[in-house]
């Protein structure tokens, strides 16, 4: 061996050494935190496979196993907060075009909302329930009750048509319950209470704007 590997060798291992003994101090002083933490993680991964063997061998009809993992990891993102979504990647370039446009809007001074709740329209009541206004109150109601425990944070557009209807509505259309239903909801004490207690804000786009403009 050579002068030059020599040196070569020594300086690489002056500059090594070092480093290999601040890792080993490092892991002796985490180890255990890091091994809890790593079993943590892989028994979580051992019941998600766990469960999606048992789904692929144990279901009726065979599952489509793009949508078992979509679902999967729009479900992590769920529990993480209101906030986190997970975008697909064949979708993230119409989510980045949407909030360009969204962006645009807002520079413009024009009203910009995070979610539609547009199913009102087509709930309805069980098979065999008179359209009575009690029943309509109380049904639809808890519509949309359950509806805005499901919204996330931000502004929501909530679509309804309240109409209080009279004897020739129904010449008009043969929607006036689902309409009804929406006015006798919206006019109920019950759903006023559930909005105060989740601090729901009922608002109108001139309010929006009023607000938006004290912000600036």
């Amino acid at each position: 061996m050579n002068r030059s590997r020599i040196f070569f060798f020594l300086l690489s291992a002056i500059l090594v050494f070092p480093l290999l003994a601040a890792t080993l101090l490092r892991a002796a002083d985490t180890g255990q935190t890091s091994t809890t933490e790593d079993d943590s993680f892989y028994k979580y991964l051992s019941v998600f496979s766990e469960t999606l063997g048992l789904v692929r061998q144990a279901y009726v009809d065979q599952p489509d196993m793009d949508t078992l993992m979509a679902g999967a990891l729009d479900g992590t993102t769920d529990a993480l907060d209101p906030f986190s979504l997970y975008v697909p990647a064949s979708q993230v370039s119409g989510f980045l075009q949407a909030q360009a446009v969204g962006k645009a809007l807002w520079a413009a001074g024009l009203p910009v909302i995070d979610d539609i709740e547009n199913n009102s329209y087509s709930w309805s009541l069980p098979a065999g329930v008179e359209a009575t206004d009690e029943n309509l109150r109380k049904y639809k109601t808890q519509f949309y009750i359950n509806a805005l425990k499901s919204v996330k944070p931000g502004i929501t557009y909530v679509i309804m048509h309240c109409t209080a209807t009279t004897p020739v509505f129904q010449k008009i259309s043969d929607s006036g319950p689902t309409r009804r239903g929406d006015l006798l909801a919206m006019t109920n004490p019950e759903l006023k209470s559930f909005l105060d207690k989740e601090g729901i804000i009922v608002t109108t786009f001139r309010e929006l704007s009023e607000r938006r403009a004290k912000l600036k």
